[in-house]
């Protein structure tokens, strides 16, 4: 009888079962010992299992035991033709392999080519070695593969040439049934050309409705995104996009380009931008104005932080996400910027324009916040997770009273973070938040990020608090042993806990 999903951490386990029962066969070999006969005997297996519909083979991690390349080709030689397999993923991440393309990328290529039915490849290959134009060769090899659905590349911290960087981006306008991709190229010294070639053949992939780049560490610059309006414009069955471009010298024109792609991108209910740049508040101001239209998400992920972002561009921000009235699940990373209190209210009152939400997670540490801040989150009666930063900041004990009591507020919270260290607050303003926390029926987790003489845990409310019974304090923040035994000794006084987990400077 044919056995579906088997799952294998361990080579014994996995040859001492019936090989002719395997169709999905997902092998994790993270511990694997690295000899070469271990991958003999993996191939001899791997001989043997012909009628595999799935493949999953996952060496991820492996940098101290260090795979060679006659190792890679003892693994993946005279393997039979796979003619029933649909998908196949391949992890290398972080072996620290080198592979030449005579030995490793020449053994790579014949085993994939003997699948040549696959519909989702998987092909991960980040912080290797790899020889010059070795990925135009895989990619040559799945050129030929005609019933592609599904594309992952994880070719990060590998020096792609710009042949390559074409051959690649040429690659997916060929399969007319792609409707997933994910291609991760962080800091492989792509430039604006790259790029750009990059968006402009995906903007034949009309098919696609779920898209992951990453082009993190790049020097990808205005100009390598000035394509990606017209491909946003092209893909309007979008409806998952993640798009990384963090220290790629984008500025403010970068992220207008886009934003004037997203406003095209209606169908959209998960989006995630990663846009640690240069970006100013014009940038962010126009960003959110082209944003207007784009409603209907579900899941938002905002990473702007370490930009150049005032007031404008956070209200600019906080008046799109007024639209957004469907969103359950929101993160907002806006830290190390220049917003002040007007403009963190607006992004304030554009959440709880969100009335389903169900997890916040702000940050707006390192800002230039102060005591008017207003924590107005009422509409949100479904919330049940809310992370809150607000570290490095200038708040004192009058804005932090008004912070406690608008935490009261939110009596469907289960699970609660704060972080408001490096403010101005006294042990009254800590205690009153205390208090407030103890009188959130629903709270089950406390999490606290804790810095100098942050008295929450002194709280008599807190300590005699019944329904808390899970506690995390991050001590990341607090040098001294005296202090941190203080916060521990306080933390078990509160009566019902049941997991009390503790994070120090060295974790």
């Amino acid at each position: 009888m044919l056995q579906q999903n088997i799952i294998h951490d361990n080579l014994e386990e996995f040859l001492q079962s019936d090989f002719s029962t395997h169709v999905h066969l997902d092998l994790q070999l993270t511990d694997l010992n690295i000899e070469d006969k271990n991958f003999i005997l993996l191939n001899k297996a791997l001989q043997n299992c012909s009628e595999y519909e799935t493949l999953k083979l996952n060496f991820n991690g492996q940098i101290e035991q260090q795979i060679t390349e006659d190792q890679i080709f003892l693994l993946f030689r005279d393997l039979p033709e796979y003619k029933k397999l649909t998908t196949l993923s391949l992890d290398f991440n972080q072996c620290n392999i080198k592979l030449s393309d005579l030995v490793g990328i020449k053994i790579l290529k014949q085993f994939l080519q003997k699948c040549l039915q696959l519909k989702k490849l998987q092909l991960q290959l980040f912080d290797n070695r790899i020889e010059k134009q070795g990925i135009n060769t895989l990619i040559n090899s799945i050129n030929e593969m005609k019933n592609i659905e599904g594309l992952k590349f994880d070719f990060g911290s590998i020096n792609v040439q710009n042949t390559e960087i074409l051959a690649l981006s040429k690659t997916f306008s060929k399969f007319q049934n792609l409707f997933s991709l994910e291609l991760l190229l962080t800091n492989c010294q792509i430039r604006s050309q790259g790029a750009c070639s990059i968006f402009q053949e995906l903007s034949n992939c009309k098919n696609l409705s779920k898209l992951i780049i990453n082009f993190g560490l790049n020097q990808i610059q205005d100009q390598g995104v000035s394509e990606i309006s017209q491909m946003l414009k092209s893909l309007n069955k979008l409806t998952l996009f993640y798009l990384y471009l963090w220290d790629s010298q984008i500025s403010d024109q970068g992220a207008c380009y886009i934003g004037e792609g997203l406003q095209y991108c209606q169908n959209l209910i998960d989006l995630e931008l990663s846009l640690k740049n240069k970006i100013g508040t014009q940038g962010a101001k126009e960003l959110g104005i082209q944003l207007i239209n784009v409603k209907n998400l579900i899941t938002l992920e905002l990473q702007l932080q370490q930009n150049q972002i005032e007031d404008d561009g956070a209200i600019s921000i906080g008046n799109w996400l007024k639209n957004c009235n469907k969103i359950k699940e929101l993160q907002i990373y806006a830290g190390a910027n220049r917003i002040r209190s007007q403009g963190a209210n607006a992004i304030i009152q554009g959440i709880n324009n969100n009335i389903i939400l169900q997890k916040l997670d702000l940050s707006l540490v390192k800002n230039e916040i102060d005591d008017e801040i207003i924590l107005e989150l009422s509409q949100l009666t479904k919330i049940e997770q809310f992370f809150l930063h607000l570290a490095n900041n200038q708040i004192t004990d009058q804005g932090v009273l008004k912070l406690a009591e608008s935490l009261e507020k939110l009596q469907s919270i289960r699970n609660i973070l704060l972080s408001l260290r490096q403010n101005m607050i006294s042990e009254k303003g800590y205690l009153s938040i205390g208090e407030k926390l103890s009188k959130l029926k629903n709270l089950q987790i406390l999490s606290l990020t804790l810095g100098k003489q942050e008295q929450y845990l002194n709280s008599q409310g807190l300590q005699n608090c019944k329904n808390i019974n899970i506690l995390k304090i991050d001590l990341s923040f607090c040098n001294s042993l005296d202090e941190q035994t203080y916060y521990i000794q306080k933390g078990f006084k509160i009566k019902r806990l049941t997991d009390f987990e503790v994070k120090y400077p060295d974790d």
